[in-house]
């Protein structure tokens, strides 16, 4: 009975409860439930990713407009002039007999014997014009005397030939200038250059040049048109500079340059810009400048320093600290309120610590030190797009 009463009380508390929820107002009801969820700006600012917004109090700086006239330094070196150069190739098949050079940077005079070569297809050459000596036909001896001065014999060594009526089985070959002498083998990258002059002779080469001997040696054999040796004259020297390609508009010949030896500042010297070439070289391109000299006051291997004068009126002019590069890209720090937001920008010469935008950012205010707005990881993401973004070349 007792057992009973307990369960009819705990059954009726149980119901009892359920109908006191059911009767609770929700917070719909009440209006309780109806919070203002709007944030606030600068709330909203400090939430934004710290690899697209900085904020903070930096210091700021306006783009300068306006003509800019400054020095660009240059450097560069005395070469040879390439189109003074001459290939030595060998016109027949054969095998070198005599050799009479024996290291790269040699000295060498117009006429001066290089090496003798057996060739078969000469000497059977030769006997063709032996028989034709007796014939009765001039114009077919004309025409085997012509074929063997294409084959690289001279005119007093064919009437030789028909003198002695025999064939020369070593034929000579000589220097067709004067110069210096470096093996084929050696001029697929740029040569060493001689601290010297072909009046010297010998004396003065770098130690680079005097051990570098020749590969090719007696007994070796060749190929047709076989390029065997380049020969560099000095008659005619260059002062040649690599300036970078953003500078192309400044460049043209006919521009003055002032420059002067690495080592003798003093000696200054003023040249015109007689060609320029575009070069690209070791996964770089750039402005090859040359300037043809008229004397030879300065010996071939001279590194060289130099001023060219740049004048620009286009764009506008910031700090070069103002600009970072991140990839293929070049960026700013614009001011947007209390914060700071990278901005990509197309970039153009620098004239000591000032930059050229060419970019159309007048008016803004721009990070003065852009390296102290970026993160530990150097990660800056920017969805931000200027005009001159997509016609950027690097």
């Amino acid at each position: 009975m007792k057992r009973n009463c307990i369960y009819s009380i705990l059954i009726f508390g149980f119901l009892g409860l359920l109908t006191s929820c059911g009767n609770i107002p929700s917070q719909e009801q009440t209006g309780q439930g109806n919070h203002d969820l709007s944030v606030d700006a600068e709330v909203l600012a400090l939430a934004q990713p710290t690899n697209g917004t900085v904020i903070g109090d930096y210091a700021t700086v306006t783009a300068d407009s306006g003509l800019r006239v400054f020095p660009l330094s240059i450097t560069g070196q005395i070469t040879y002039d390439k189109k003074q150069e001459s290939s030595l190739s060998s016109r027949v098949a054969g095998r070198v007999e005599h050799l009479y050079i024996h290291y790269n940077y040699q000295v060498v005079r117009k006429g001066q014997l290089l090496f003798d070569i057996y060739s078969p297809e000469l000497v059977t050459a030769q006997r063709e014009m032996l028989l034709l000596r007796s014939g009765n036909n001039p114009a077919l001896l004309a025409s085997a005397k012509r074929k063997l001065r294409y084959l690289g014999l001279r005119q007093a060594e064919i009437e030789q030939i028909l003198k002695q009526g025999t064939p020369k089985y070593q034929i000579p070959v000589y220097s067709p200038q004067d110069g210096f002498l470096v093996e084929s083998i050696n001029t697929k990258s740029p040569p060493p250059m001689p601290v010297t002059s072909l009046s010297e002779g010998n004396a003065g080469m770098n130690g680079e040049a005097e051990n570098s001997p020749v590969l090719l040696q007696a007994g070796q054999y060749v190929q047709v048109g076989q390029k065997l040796f380049t020969i560099y004259t000095s008659t005619r020297l260059v002062a040649e500079f690599a300036i970078p390609p953003a500078l192309s508009p400044f460049l043209y010949p006919g521009k003055n340059v002032l420059f002067h030896p690495t080592d003798h500042p003093t000696q200054q010297e003023v040249g015109q810009i007689g060609l320029v070439l575009p070069t690209f070289q070791a996964g770089q391109n750039f402005n090859m400048v040359r300037i043809y000299l008229h004397d030879q006051k300065l010996p071939i291997g001279t590194l060289l320093n130099g001023l060219l004068a740049i004048s620009s009126q286009e764009g506008t002019w910031i700090p070069l600290e103002s600009v970072i590069s991140v990839g293929n890209r070049d960026l700013v720090f614009r001011k947007m309120g209390d914060s700071f937001l990278p901005v990509p920008i197309k970039k153009g010469i620098r004239a000591g610590q000032m930059v050229q935008v060419l970019s159309p950012i007048s008016g803004w205010q721009i990070a003065r030190e852009a390296a102290y707005l970026v993160d530990s990881e150097s990660f800056i993401v920017t969805d931000m797009k200027t005009p001159y973004e997509e016609e950027t070349i690097y």
